[in-house]
């Protein structure tokens, strides 16, 4: 997957007992994709696109997803795409700091 894919559709489905966050750009296909095999499927066009992160935090301004289980999984969903990206801003960090460190030539030793 992208690293900063963007989405116009999020939401949340129940997976046979576990409530579940889903991402898409099309609702209507979205919708189908999840009425087999899902029930209780939540689907809301987004304001704009959004990357995942952006689309989780704008759901927990939504009345529909305030509360309850539906919550629950959004937020443990931010918690973990945000490590996601502390993780990622590590990475960068360490490959910039990485390029930046000058390494001192070695001189060949005389036998």
């Amino acid at each position: 997957m992208a690293k900063n894919e963007l989405f116009t559709v999020a939401g949340t489905t129940n997976h046979k007992g576990t409530i579940k966050v889903r991402f898409g750009n099309n609702l209507d296909s979205r919708i189908k994709c999840f009425i087999k095999g899902n029930t209780d499927v939540e689907l809301v066009e987004l304001p704009r696109q959004m990357t995942k992160l952006e689309a989780l935090e704008h759901l927990t301004t939504l009345e529909t997803f305030a509360t309850g289980e539906r919550r629950e999984a959004i937020d443990e969903k931010i918690t973990e795409k945000r490590a996601e990206a502390r993780r990622a801003e590590k990475n960068r960090t360490l490959k910039v700091n990485a390029k930046a460190v000058a390494v001192p030539a070695t001189t060949p030793v005389e036998a």
